[in-house]
């Protein structure tokens, strides 16, 4: 199933999961309801009240929804858009607003925009904006990897989320808008293959090229008669990291399943060894408090690369993963240097699984596994959901 076709799917499937509410009036065919509500929710997720049952492994995949921009469109002219300040949301939760006004879903085609978290150059274009192409097109410029650092917790606490519904007909008087995150991220486990020439390996630098910093946020524009992503679009470049440039996050392979305090093996570097590579795989960080400052006697946490989705036409519009590393080789004094490389996708899916790009609303462990006699890079990707840390319906790509 194309990226495109999951996208109308899940639309198509939450237009029609609309709920009844107190506030339902029943009527016959083609009646306008007398009230109607909207609730905007923050996930895809059926569940609505999390924040006494969620556990604080998923607390941590969630961040806060503070504020809300939406925009409703009839018949394809503007009726009314709202910006809501001041919210104490969390990404798995449900805003309801009550008490819209009826006329604007009296059987025509009525489209629903909405952004949360909205960004200071999205406000700028859709907060006069009444064209609907602005609100449906609406695209935004910003490197993800540098807004999480500029934040002390390396984090996106308040993520930049977007949602669409269209409705044609009757409705009942309580519409549910889908509202996600619009970018990715990938986190990274370490081991390796081929002939044991070493102990260990240091990892030096992992680079990821081909991040997006554009995108659509709404992919509405073309669904209607087949969606064609066309051509390639403009590219950002790539991200680094490099024990040397990224001191203030100082990456290392730690063990985040360990309960007794030892959850790194050596943070100075990103290092593999032959007796603990099973355990200290995975790529982390502390947390940071303050520049050049790290929280060494807490937990570490998963090293984060955000990007944008992505509808590349092409395997080189795919993210490549680039690995450098050096290792000594057994009984010698030789330092062995090498660099491997592969696609974060590639043709030789089965059955015939492609998917260009990031899907958002989800997070993707890489499985880097290097083979340090052939230099090859062997990838294996599952995609997991922002808000269930258990696996998706999406198989692994490998």
């Amino acid at each position: 199933m194309k990226i495109y076709q999951i996208f109308c799917l899940t639309f198509a499937l939450l237009g029609g999961l609309t709920a009844c509410g107190q506030d339902e009036v029943e009527g016959v065919e083609n009646s306008v309801v007398s009230t109607v509500s909207i609730d905007f929710r923050f996930s895809v997720s059926e569940q609505i009240e999390r924040r006494s049952t969620v556990s604080d492994e998923i607390a941590q995949e969630e961040g806060n929804v503070n504020s809300l921009l939406y925009g409703i469109f009839k018949d394809g002219e503007f009726q009314y858009s709202k910006k809501i300040n001041g919210l104490d949301k969390r990404t798995g939760d449900v805003y309801r607003i009550t008490g819209v006004n009826p006329v604007w879903f009296d059987g025509r085609k009525t489209e629903i925009f909405v952004v949360a978290n909205p960004t200071n150059n999205i406000l700028t274009s859709l907060e006069s904006s009444k064209n609907l192409n602005d609100w449906a097109n609406c695209v935004f410029w910003e490197n993800m990897n540098n807004t999480v650092e500029s934040t002390p917790e390396r984090r996106v606490l308040s993520p930049l989320m977007a949602g669409y519904l269209s409705l044609d007909g009757n409705f009942e008087s309580v519409i549910s808008v889908p509202v996600e995150h619009i970018y990715s991220r990938i986190w990274y486990t370490f081991g390796w293959r081929g002939s044991q020439e070493a102990d260990q390996i240091v990892i030096d630098d992992v680079k990821i090229s081909n991040l997006m910093y554009r995108t659509k946020l709404f992919n509405t524009s073309n669904q209607v008669g087949g969606y064609d992503p066309g051509d390639s679009h403009d590219k950002w470049g790539s991200t680094i990291i490099k024990k040397q440039v990224d001191r203030n996050l100082f990456p290392f392979m730690g063990d985040l399943s360990a309960s007794d305090g030892k959850f790194f093996a050596d943070n100075t570097q990103m290092l593999l060894t032959a007796d603990t590579r099973e355990q200290f795989n995975v790529l982390c960080h502390f947390p940071y408090d303050g520049p050049g400052q790290t929280v060494n006697m807490a937990k570490p946490i998963r090293y984060y690369t955000y990007c944008f989705q992505w509808d590349g036409t092409s395997l080189e519009d795919d993210p490549l993963i680039e690995v450098t590393y050096h290792f000594t080789r057994r009984g010698t004094d030789k330092v062995v240097r090498k660099k491997a490389s592969a696609r974060l996708y590639d043709d030789n899916y089965f059955p015939s699984k492609r998917y260009h790009g990031m899907m958002r609303n989800y997070t993707y462990h890489t499985i880097c596994l290097v083979n340090t006699t052939t230099n090859q890079l062997d990838l294996q990707v599952t995609a997991h959901p922002w808000i269930e840390l258990r696996i998706d319906d999406i198989p692994p790509f490998e």
